[in-house]
């Protein structure tokens, strides 16, 4: 659905740009806010329950957003979309990483890893022309027709869920941690370590440059076309 997200929202939608990036303010604030309480929710009951949980909400959060033309409707879709990204942020490298230990398979973890995000960058690439594709096929008349890829979207969110529930897991341990200590101790950790700072300014600028290309590209082909 990203590559068609930006007619999406204008067209079909009937937003501005000021509304699309309160829109984007909004995940982003979300997802700021849930992370920890959904890893706190990820260590209690199971790493592949949080991803089965990711999984469902990812399936109705694209289908709210075709719901109605609404901006109000949009922010609970955004909402939805956050809780996804939360549920899945950490839990999906953390059952990895369990996963290999069990198998003793530790020493191979940056390889696996990296391969790992080799398929997650793979699958976006192959995505979004397949979104773009079948918004141009025009089953349904513009802009409706830019609704389709948002429907199917929820097909692989469902699969993913049924993988995820599907995945052999240790049982929890019960934690007995103050999770408001480790969340400071966390913060202690990363304002004394200068690679990981280092690493995550270099994530910031990517991600910054990235967010600019994804939402301003598309408007500027509309301008040329």
């Amino acid at each position: 659905m990203g590559a068609i997200s930006v007619p999406f929202f204008l067209e079909w939608g009937k937003i501005n740009y000021t509304q699309l990036f309160i829109l984007q303010s909004w995940l982003m604030a979300w997802i700021f806010v849930l992370e920890i309480p959904t890893g706190v929710i990820a260590d209690r009951i199971g790493r592949k329950h949080s991803l089965f949980l990711s999984g469902i909400l990812g399936a109705i959060s694209v289908n709210v957003f075709i719901f109605s033309p609404n901006f109000y409707i949009f922010l609970l879709a955004e909402f939805l979309m956050a809780l996804t990204l939360a549920f899945c942020s950490g839990a999906d490298t953390a059952l990895l990483y369990e996963i290999l230990k069990k198998q003793k398979m530790e020493k191979q973890s940056k390889y696996i890893f990296s391969r790992y995000k080799m398929f997650n960058t793979l699958g976006t690439a192959v995505g979004l022309p397949i979104g773009s594709v079948i918004a141009g096929l025009m089953i349904w008349p513009y802009p409706s027709n830019l609704t389709l890829p948002f429907l199917l979207t929820s097909i692989p969110f469902a699969i993913a869920a049924i993988f995820a529930i599907l995945i052999k897991e240790d049982r929890r341990p019960k934690f007995r941690e103050n999770y408001l200590k480790t969340a400071i101790g966390g913060i202690k950790y990363f304002a004394g370590h200068k690679i990981l700072k280092a690493l995550a300014l270099d994530m910031i600028l990517v991600s910054s440059t990235t967010f600019f290309m994804y939402w301003f590209y598309q408007s500027l082909l509309e301008s040329i076309r």
